[in-house]
């Protein structure tokens, strides 16, 4: 379109479509000026200003006339013969420029023409101070340091208009803008993420591999807590690796409207984003409804995660003031001229909700109860359409259409959402041209929109949507409308409709076919845990509970038989609830998983009563074995072992009686008794009976072996490895764990994999052998890594922190364990997270940060005392006993000590009992009682003589040599201290290096030999310094200084001195006396 042609010549245009109306009584409604406004988008006063001038040009006349939309007598206009012949010139020009006539550029290019208003810079009214806060973070995020931002309001507050505002702003600086959305009752995984990124070109296939929701890399055992998570953080990690490499090339944004409809998926991916992409120019913003959002509801745990992290900012949309509103009325008035008193009451009666300003005005106007050009306004409150009478005035716009656009429009009410117009068509067997008139006429009365999706359309505003739902019943029945729906939309996609189960299940179930609801049910939760999307998942199967609970209801009976055959085969209720208690054990909920187990044997109990069967019978037996034995796996996790036993042993009782029969059902039961001998024998070889738990697992493998399972013969092996391992028979450990290596790599049970790599890594760690032991512990966390199960990535990051802590390389050792705290912190894992801190501890007390480790240690104590983490609680206590010790508060460092040696031995934990004597028995040697300490380190070099743990021997052969030294038994100090020198030729440790540096360096000060003390005192020093182990360091100052003080007076002073600092800032009170004491002596003597 040139130049030349107007906004004037768009009027006449359209008056021409409606033209042959000239002569009939009851007209269009597109003759009026609210429908051209309308149709043109421009406001109704400007659309006023073009008529009068074409009133006045004589193109067009004015008449009142009774509207096919309204029924009333209104304004409405036509074209004079001068009209009708310009409205031909432009058509001839148009054809001439070989523009489409009624197609959509026509308007596009009129509108461009300069007379009308710029819409794009239009300020959003009221909202300055939130621009500006987008502006800052947009700023912010723009220097690669990603930003978050939740924007709450209700309903018509502007948030959607305010991502409209953003959008155009990041768009120009540079930014890419994706926005997606959320579906209302609806729980498909990651849908406005798949929404907003489907966007982005060259990437289609990464995308569908990402989102895929059938997972070829791990076959996922539901009851296992260590596969946690896993394949949904690959789809995290890979996700956001995904938008860092695309907002490396240019900033991104990702909005996301009505997040409180959102899947949990979508939440925790949207939390791990701003996480992870903290230094990547990306900005996410999502709008909500607080209104929509329950307490407890998942969007507000996020925010309260989001928020302790400080993860993100929050702008929260509050209603206009009397200014903003008198600028909106000025806005779509286009004029100040109008009675002071409309700006309080349209204040007054709106609250300020710009939405509600817009439909009222607009309303009126149409009502000719205002009308600016002839200052016509409400004369009272009668006249006055008030937020309360909202309803009715959306019902009074949907009146107005005819009953085919009507019924199309409740149908799309009940689909809800977006509306795909193939569902639609399907759903009122209309044509697809007929549809599509319909369709428009619903556009042109803004109560729908197009997406910006083909064959999409929406809702203008929710609330609309709303109101025709909640009136659907005055029409049809809304259950007939579900079920069409629902069926429609099978017919519809066809076997394409994985992402839509949760929809299709709930209009079967708004439609009360339970039955069709109950299956797409449980199929949405099986998608859902495909891709582990776990959360969501049991919202799905509670769903289909319910659906089972309704059908038990309608036919009076106590239980169903198998209600569908589902994707695994037959699945009935006690299916669905096993599955529920295997996710609440991933979520670490071990309490409510136990709920879902006892109402499992109750239903299985139900059915045992109905069917009259008896516990020997084959079938009951497996299902009620595997129950029981799950409920043992919920008792391990919490320590509770005594417990363990009960359920193992009711469970084995089971087995013991069954009826003989061959095939697949006797390996059913060969496997349950398997698995529960697994459970067993791991709780009693906690419980500290390591000969009783090598009989349960020897059990276990020969009955592995008699059922030629692969599997259960790669846990038996695992097994055996482990209590061997406990035992001290490294060699036999060594074995088996390599035998499960091999088993399980047959049977490609990838993270079982892992988990003997990381037990043979342990084994070679417990030998010192820490190249060996990273290798394999490397090999396992790649494994991990593929397959994205970041909790036991969590566990063997903190392992292979602790072994770069050994080996003395404290900033990789550090890296490791923040990086294993994170993910901790993420998935929710209480246990490794205590864990983590306690190495986190142990690396900022050996660079003589004493309060930062006590810090960690409290912080460990704390949690493992609140999930009931015996082992944990033990440990940490002996690690705030060494602290305290070193500030000299012996009485309390005893009483932790006592308390963590308590706790480990009613565990039986040898390894971790041997660690506690060692640190109960420096302490006595601090406290002077030497007998002790002797007695102590003996009985920790016992133990660990017994497992074979090289480590702990080397650092207890240290103890005793000092202990010794103390009682003057320099000989058998010598000793230790010669044994653990040539321990350390053959283990590789080098964090203890400088402490058996010292030692020797101690001994050969007695023996009178002070050259070579010094000389080993300063290879301490060298050693401490090259491995910044400042703790270590002190000592070797300290030791030196004490040598050289008879001899280099000054030098010995300045060492003593930088002591006496040292600790003082370190708050290591028991060496800072120490030293003081030699200075004054010093002083004394000179």
């Amino acid at each position: 379109m040139s130049s030349s042609h107007s906004i004037r010549d768009l009027v006449i245009l359209h008056l021409g479509a409606y033209q042959e109306f000239i002569d009939e009584e009851e007209v269009p409604y597109q003759n009026s000026p609210s429908s051209i406004s309308q149709t043109l988008d421009i406001t109704l006063n400007r659309c006023y200003e073009v008529i009068s001038e074409l009133e006045k040009k004589g193109f067009i006349f004015q008449d009142r006339r009774k509207t096919k939309k309204s029924g009333r007598k209104r304004k409405v206009y036509f074209l004079t013969e001068q009209g009708k012949k310009r409205e031909n010139e432009i058509r001839e020009e148009l054809e001439d420029e070989t523009v489409e006539l009624d197609g959509n550029e026509v308007i596009e290019e009129i509108q461009q023409d300069e007379d009308l208003p710029d819409e794009s810079k239009k300020t959003l009214i009221g909202r300055e101070e939130e621009i500006e806060r987008l502006k800052e973070l947009l700023e912010e995020a723009q220097k690669d340091r990603c930003r978050a931002v939740f924007i709450e309001g209700e309903t018509g507050l502007g948030k959607s208009r305010l991502l409209s505002e953003l959008k155009d702003i990041a768009e120009e600086r540079g930014f890419k803008v994706l926005r997606g959305y959320c579906k209302r009752e609806t729980l498909d995984p990651y849908f406005p993420f798949r929404e907003a990124l489907k966007d982005i070109e060259g990437v289609e296939k990464e995308l569908s591999d990402i989102f895929s929701s059938r997972s070829e890399e791990i076959e996922v055992n539901i009851a296992d807590k260590e596969s946690l998570d896993a394949e949904r953080r690959t789809t995290f990690f890979r996700t956001t690796e995904l938008l860092r490499e695309i907002a490396a090339e240019q900033p991104l944004v990702i909005s996301i409207d009505d997040i409180q409809w959102a899947d949990k998926g979508t939440l925790k991916l949207f939390h791990y984003m701003t996480d992870k992409l903290k230094e990547s120019p990306v900005f996410l913003a999502a709008t909500y409804r607080e209104g929509d959002v329950e307490p407890g509801d998942p969007l507000k745990d996020t925010i309260q995660r989001m928020a302790r992290k400080h993860l993100h900012h929050e702008i929260k949309l509050t209603p206009l003031g009397k200014a903003e509103t008198r600028e909106t009325l000025e806005k779509i008035l286009e004029t100040d001229k109008f009675p002071e008193d409309l700006v309080g009451l349209i204040h007054e009666k709106t609250n300020g909700n710009p939405l509600f300003m817009r439909e009222i005005i607009e309303e009126m106007i149409d009502e000719d109860i205002i009308d600016p050009k002839e200052d016509r306004y409400p004369e009272s409150e009668d006249d006055f359409i008030v937020p309360g009478v909202i309803k009715p005035v959306v019902k009074k716009r949907v009146m107005r259409l005819d009953d085919w656009t009507r019924d199309i429009l409740q149908w799309g009410s009940v689909i809800g959402g977006r509306i795909p117009l193939i569902l639609l068509q399907e759903c009122t067997g209309m044509g697809e041209m007929e549809l599509l008139d319909h369709i428009e006429s619903l556009i042109d009365t803004k109560i729908w929109e197009e997406t910006g999706e083909r064959d999409e359309v929406e809702f203008t505003h929710g609330l609309i949507e709303e109101i025709i739902y909640d009136g659907l019943g005055e029409w049809l029945e809304k259950k007939y409308h579900h079920r069409t729906v629902a069926e429609a939309m099978k017919t519809v996609y066809g076997l394409d409709f994985e992402d839509i189960y949760s929809e299709i299940a709930r209009h079967f179930e708004k439609g009360e076919e339970y039955h069709e609801s109950f299956k797409y049910y449980v199929e949405a939760a099986e998608v859902a845990e495909r891709v582990y999307a776990h959360e969501d998942a049991v919202d799905m199967y509670e769903s289909a509970l319910a659906q089972s609970s309704r059908l038990r209801d309608l036919k009076g009976t106590d239980m169903l038989e198998k209600p569908f055959e589902g994707s695994e085969g037959e699945i009935d209720e006690i299916d669905i609830l096993e599955r529920v208690s295997g996710i609440y054990s991933l979520l670490g909920d071990y309490e409510k998983a136990r709920t879902y187990l006892d109402d499992a044997l109750d239903r299985l109990g139900i059915i045992n009563k109905k069917e009259r069967l008896v516990e020997k019978d084959i079938h009951f037996s497996s299902r009620k074995m595997k129950l029981l034995r799950k409920m043992g796996e919920t008792w391990l996790e919490q320590g509770e072992y005594e417990r363990v036993l009960k359920t193992t042993e009711r469970a084995l009782s089971l087995e013991t009686g069954k009826q003989k029969v061959e095939g697949e059902e006797e390996h059913e039961v060969s496997k349950e008794r398997s698995e529960s001998l697994s459970v067993k024998g791991r709780a009693i070889m906690r419980m500290g009976d390591y000969e009783r738990s090598l009989k349960i697992f020897r059990e276990e493998k020969e009955t592995a072996e008699d059922m030629d399972d692969i599997k259960a013969l790669g846990q038996a092996h695992h097994d055996l490895g482990s209590i061997y391992l406990q035992k001290g028979e490294l060699e036999k450990a060594e074995e088996n764990f390599k035998e499960a290596i091999e088993l399980r790599e047959r049977s490609e049970e990838r993270r079982l994999h892992s988990k003997s790599l990381n037990n043979l890594g342990v084994l070679y760690h417990i030998r010192g052998e820490l190249d060996q032991a990273l290798e394999y512990w490397n090999k396992a966390l790649n494994t991990l890594r593929t397959i994205g199960d970041e909790r036991s990535m969590a566990a063997l990051l903190n392992n292979i922190g602790e072994l770069y802590f050994f080996k003395g390389d404290l900033e990789r050792a550090a890296d490791n364990c923040r990086e294993c705290l994170d993910i901790s912190e993420k998935i929710g894992s209480q246990s490794t997270k205590a864990m983590v801190l306690l190495n986190l501890g142990r690396i900022f007390e050996y660079r003589g940060k004493t309060e930062e480790a006590l810090e960690r240690y409290e912080r460990g104590l704390e949690i493992a005392d609140e999930f009931d983490d015996s082992l944990r609680k033990g440990e940490a206590l002996g690690l705030i006993g060494s602290i305290l010790e070193t500030k000299g508060k012996f009485d309390e460092a005893l009483e932790k000590h006592e308390q963590s040696l308590d706790i480990l031995e009613e565990m039986g934990i040898k390894r971790a009992m041997g660690s506690s004597l060692r640190r109960t028995a420096e302490l006595y040697r601090e406290m002077d009682d030497t007998e002790s300490a002797i007695e102590y380190h003996s009985r920790a070099l016992d133990l660990s003589e017994k497992t074979n743990h090289q480590i702990e021997i080397v650092m207890n052969l240290c103890g005793l040599a000092e202990s010794r030294l103390i009682e003057g038994d320099t000989d058998e100090a010598a000793d230790n201290i010669k044994r653990a020198q040539d321990m350390l030729e053959d283990v590789d440790v080098p964090l203890r290096t400088p402490r058996i540096s010292l030692v020797l360096g101690m001994v050969e000060r007695e023996e009178g030999d002070l050259d070579e003390a010094e000389k080993m005192f300063k290879l301490a020093l060298d050693q401490s310094e090259e491995m910044d182990l400042r703790k270590d360091r002190v000592r070797a100052l300290y030791e030196l200084g004490r040598s050289l003080k008879n001899r280099e007076d000054q030098e010995a002073r300045d060492m003593l001195e930088e002591v006496i600092d040292l600790t003082e800032k370190m708050g290591w009170n028991t060496l800072k006396d120490k030293t003081e004491s030699i200075l004054d002596s010093m002083d004394k003597s000179s």
